[in-house]
């Protein structure tokens, strides 16, 4: 007999209501939820992702251009290079003996020192 309670009638006892109750949900409802907060969390992180692939190619951009900046740089040094080695001629080792053998006097030749002097 519920109604005749003191407890339950007065409101003060181990349970005052049934909203005093703690709320247990179940596996269904806790699946719910979870699944609910992985969907914010995927969609969070997609939101991050996009905004990383949108910077991603901003820096693409800028790399292209500072390589094609690089490859015209280099392209003007061939160029240069080209026309300083067409310019001044090559100082091999060859090229210094036969130089050095220009400027120096040539030896007497044996055969004409003889003729020489038999012709003296």
């Amino acid at each position: 007999m519920a109604w005749l309670d003191p407890w339950a009638v007065s409101g003060e006892g181990p349970c005052n209501s049934l909203f005093d109750a703690k709320y247990v949900p179940t596996p269904r409802e806790m699946m719910i939820e979870t699944n609910c907060a992985l969907k914010e969390e995927l969609l969070k992180r997609s939101e991050e992702n996009n905004a990383l692939a949108l910077h991603l190619e901003v820096i693409k951009k800028e790399m292209a251009s500072v390589v094609k900046a690089l490859k015209e740089e280099l392209a003007k040094k061939d160029e240069e290079l080209l026309a300083l080695r067409t310019a001044t001629p090559r100082s091999t080792p060859r090229a210094l003996c036969t130089k050095q053998a220009k400027d120096a006097q040539p030896s007497p030749n044996p055969i004409q020192l003889q003729s020489t002097a038999a012709a003296v």
